[in-house]
Parts: structure tokens; sequence; C-alpha cells
């Protein structure tokens, strides 16, 4: 018979499972919402291409440094988001002791909060105001930062009672 430990170390252990799976989708979106901000706005991508213009830089080179520098952040962005949420699935399924995702989230998580006023500054700030595009990023953003508490505290949550499941004789 399962031990109500055991029970609750299942259900928070899928629960943990999930976020690793939902943190890893919001890496992707995060990379196609990159993309679409500075595509579908024109106004910034001018911005972007008129300050690489001043550098000296050729129409050739100007496409490939656009182009290298978008598949840049967006290799950043893909792998820390599929190491936090492997790592994650990993420590929920049992088969990773590891916990550095740990860290990696914190860090996410502060870099998050940090960036959510950028999008209420105003055009004196290097911004281009409030619009409702906004107002769905921000929905976003607060849900990434709900997933990393949601990981952090499951994390702690599957080492508290893996230690009771172990105290009491319970198969982890």
């Amino acid at each position: 018979m399962n031990s109500d430990i055991e029970v609750r170390l299942r259900k928070v252990r899928n629960n943990l499972e999930l976020a690793g799976k939902g943190y890893i989708f919001f890496g992707i979106w995060n990379v196609i919402k990159l993309f679409m901000t500075y595509t579908m706005q024109p106004g910034l991508m001018d911005d972007l291409v008129s300050e690489m213009r001043s550098e000296g830089l050729n129409d050739a080179e100007l496409k490939v440094s656009v182009i290298l520098t978008f598949a840049l952040i967006s290799v950043f962005v893909i792998v820390m988001h599929l190491y936090i949420g492997a790592e994650a699935i990993k420590y929920a399924r049992g088969t990773s002791r590891k916990k550095g995702y740990t860290v990696m989230s914190v860090i996410g998580m502060v870099f998050t909060v940090c960036c959510l006023p950028l999008y209420f500054t105003g055009e004196e700030y290097g911004g281009n105001g409030v619009d409702e595009t906004d107002f769905a990023s921000v929905l976003v953003d607060l849900t990434m930062i709900f997933i990393f508490v949601d990981i952090l505290y499951l994390t702690h949550i599957i080492k508290k009672h893996s230690a009771r499941a172990d105290d009491i004789g319970g198969v982890v």
C-alpha cells in the first residue's frame, strides 16, 4: 500500500515534470517573441539597422550581423530553457540528483523580474510606450516567474519528502 508521503511525492514529481516541460515551451515562445518583436515593429529594426550602418557596415555585412545576432541570442535562450527544463524533468523522474538547474532558475527569475518594468517605459526612456502587446507579454513573463517559483518550490518539496520516505523505509 502506498503511504501518504509516497502519494504526495509522486504528485509533486509529476508537477515538477510538467513545470520543466512548460519552461521548455516558454523558451521556444521567447525566441518567437524576440523574432516577432523585431520583425513586426519596423521602428525597432530601423533603429538597429541605422546604428549598425553608422558603424560603416555595407548591406551584406549588415544582413550577416543581424542574422548572427538573432541566431546567437536565440540559441542562448533555447539552450538555457532546455537545460533548466530537462534537468527539472530528470530530477522529477529521479534519474538525476543534481540541482544545478535551480541556480539557473534563480538567475532567470531575477532577470525576468528586472526586465518587467521595461515594458512600461515611455519613449523618453527608449521604450515605445505601452500597448496591447505589452500587456500580453507581461502576462507571459508573469507566468514564467510563476514557473520559476514552482520549479524551486517543487524541487525543495521533493527533497524534503524523499528524505522522509527514506527515513520510514519507503520507495522513492
